[in-house]
This record gives C-alpha cells, structure tokens and sequence, in this order.
C-alpha cells in the first residue's frame, strides 16, 4: 500500500496524516484519490461498498458508526482489512462535521484537526472482526424474521411488476431464446469473467453491466449490450459505447446520469423500482424472453446473501423466483462448458479425419483404386441422373 498512501503522511508513531472526503453512504467514490482518506457512516458495512472503496485505494477509511452492529456478519471491514486500509469505526457523529477537503490526522483511534482531537472510535483489528463476525451470526434467527417482513413489503409495493411485470421497459436488443450474461460490479467479477471466456465466446450472450461493471468488462476485452442501473460515474467512452441504457429513477445518481446521456444525445429508458439493479436486470432479461440468464459478480453463499441488507436480500430472493430455472450462476455454466465438445471443435476433427483418409487414397496403391472406383461410380450415378431427366 506504499503507492496507495502518495496523497498521504505517516509518521514514525503511526499517525497517518491526509486530505479527507466525507462521503457518508460512499455513493460518491469518484471524488476519492488514492491516498485519501474516507469519512463514512455506514452501519454494517456491506461487502459491495467495501469492494469499491477498496477499489479507490483510501489512506483510511473513517466510520461514524459501527461497521459490525451484531445484527448479521457484515463482510465490509474484513474486505478492508485484508486489503490493509486501516479502519476506525464508532466516531460518533462529531466526525461528520468534518468538512470535505480538510487536512486530518489519524492517530490509533483517533482522529485530530491541528492536533485538536475531534472524535474517538475504535481502530478496527483483524482478530476482533473474526470474533465479532462469529458472534453476529448467532443473531441469524432474529433477521430471518426482519427478512420475513421485508419480503412482504416488497410484494405490497412491487407487485404489479413482480408478477404482471408492469414499468419493465420495452428493449431494443433481442433477447428472445436467447442467453444473457448479467455482469454485477463484485470482488468476483474478474474471476467469473476469466473462468467464462470460452463460456462467453462460444454461447454469443447478450451482455448487461450492472451500474460501472462495463469497466470491468472492457478490462476483459469485452462489450456491454445494455447498460442497467446508475450511469452517474461513467466516463464518456461508456456512455457511447453500449447499444442500450435502462435507467433506474431510485438510484443515486439517476438526475447525474440522465444529464450526462442527454447532452451527449444517448437515448434511454428508465425503470421507476427501488428494486437492487441487478434483480431487475434478471426481471428484464426475464420478461424478455432470455433463455438463459447467468449471473457474473455476486456472492452466493449465505453469509454474501445476508450481507446484503434486508431491501436487497428480498429482492434477490423475488428475482429469483419470478425468473425460475432459467437464472443460473457462472460457476455453473463453466462446470456444464467443461463436459461438452465446442461445434468447432467436432468440424475442425472432421475436416482432419477427412483430409487424413484423401492422403491415404491418394499415396497407396490400394488407396489409389479405391478412389479411382469411388470416382467412377459417382461418374456413372451422374450419367444415369442426366439421362432420366432426359
């Protein structure tokens, strides 16, 4: 992390001295540099926001509250950890007058403004996150209940979309019997795309990037057809570059983005759901008519699943089950990929075998009769066929 810190001073003691970006929800990463540090209030910071922090190499990152509440095992502060940006939690909300821009020092479980001490926390270490993430699952029962809850609100106020798949937009790009490959900005994004390679050449999919997954995308040499969710921190090339953009009026950067695509003069429909981006990718792919529909990015396990929130894990859960057996992971389409012999492969075994039986022929003797036979047959079959049509 030594690059990380450039925007950054650390002393002999360990002070970490640097310029600070107050983002409460993170929804504004693009203003953060590398080196900087990052003052948020997120509690039980989730896996996805930690991903993007992470992918923005903070000096720091500051939580005016607690990162791990007890509720379920939030997976956020380990993802920061093991990339070792260190992490106070628990500042209180004296941290969020801080203001944007200011210089700062980070002291253990400190944070100071010309040595004057602002706010206290808890300097997180990777052994207390491990405990306390083993205590937080043992509340596992309790949030059942809350999803139990969450399920039914979204059934009350999603209905008419979840089941008669009203506000879905019309698409240009034909999905119809088609498969679709529906990218998620995760820490498993690169891999799944790297494990789907010969997946994605050979099945052609139609490719959805969730949000700013097209980064990743175009990192693996690849093209989004739609591009779903929040567009606000896209450059231009993106914006120009998709056949398609659907997007959703809830997100943060909604009024951002749909400004940026109309001064540009890029067309695009809008879906009015509070419903996570990804779900309503599947639900789109869905009413569409995909055959297929695998997902690229996203956590499966349960701990990943929780992790997510109640709003969200509800909607994964609705998603799921409006799209039925035709959603499928990566890990599965890879493992199938594996046990079956390409089109091309046969056709290129077959021209071989072909052309090793004409060199046979063409070099024995007995060869050399056979095919003078094969040839004169073919002649006499041709003759008998011109003299019938005669």
């Amino acid at each position: 992390m030594g690059n990380v810190r450039a925007a950054s001073e650390q002393n002999v003691d360990g002070e970490l001295t640097g310029v600070v970006r107050v983002d409460p929800k993170a929804r504004a990463l693009s203003r953060l540099a590398p080196g900087q540090i990052l003052a948020i209030d997120i509690v039980d910071l989730d896996r996805a926001t930690a991903d993007a922090i992470v992918r923005r190499q903070p000096a720091a990152v500051l939580n005016a509250s607690a990162c791990i509440s007890g509720r379920y095992p939030s997976l956020g502060p380990r993802v920061l950890l093991d990339a070792g940006i260190p992490v106070v939690d628990q500042l209180g909300p004296d941290m969020l007058a801080i203001r944007d821009g200011q210089k700062i020092s980070v002291r253990a479980g400190q944070v100071l403004r010309k040595n004057k001490l602002i706010a206290e926390g808890q300097r997180l270490e990777k052994e207390a996150v491990l405990a306390a993430l083993d205590q937080a699952r043992t509340g596992l029962a309790i949030q059942m209940d809350a999803f139990a809850a969450s399920l039914t609100d979204h059934l009350e106020r999603d209905r008419s979309l979840l089941l008669e798949r009203a506000g879905l937009p019309q698409l240009a790009t034909n999905l119809q019997g088609r498969h679709v490959f529906i990218a998620s900005r995760g820490a498993d994004l690169a891999t799944d795309l790297r494990r789907a390679r010969r997946y994605l050449r050979d099945a052609r999919p139609v490719i959805i990037a969730v949000d700013d997954a097209c980064e990743e995308l175009r990192a693996a040499r690849l093209q989004a057809d739609i591009i779903l969710g929040d567009v606000a921190t896209l450059s231009e090339s993106y914006l120009k570059s998709a056949a398609e953009f659907v997007l959703t009026t809830h997100a943060p950067g909604f009024r951002t983005g749909s400004t940026l695509l109309g001064e540009l003069g890029v067309g695009y429909q809008t879906v009015d759901s509070a419903i996570n981006a990804t779900d309503l990718a599947i639900l789109l792919a869905e009413a569409a008519g995909a055959s297929l529909i695998v997902t690229a990015g996203i956590g499966h396990s349960i701990d990943e699943f929780l992790d997510r929130g109640q709003a969200t894990m509800a909607s994964n859960l609705l998603a799921r089950l409006r799209a039925s057996d035709r959603v499928v992971t990566t890990h599965a389409v890879v493992e199938l990929s594996r046990r079956q012999v390409p089109t091309w492969l046969l056709l290129t075994m077959l021209v071989a075998a072909l052309a090793a039986l004409g060199v046979a022929l063409a070099v024995t003797e007995a060869g050399r009769s056979v095919l003078t036979f094969l040839l004169s047959a073919a002649a006499d079959s041709a003759a008998v066929k011109e003299v019938a049509l005669c």
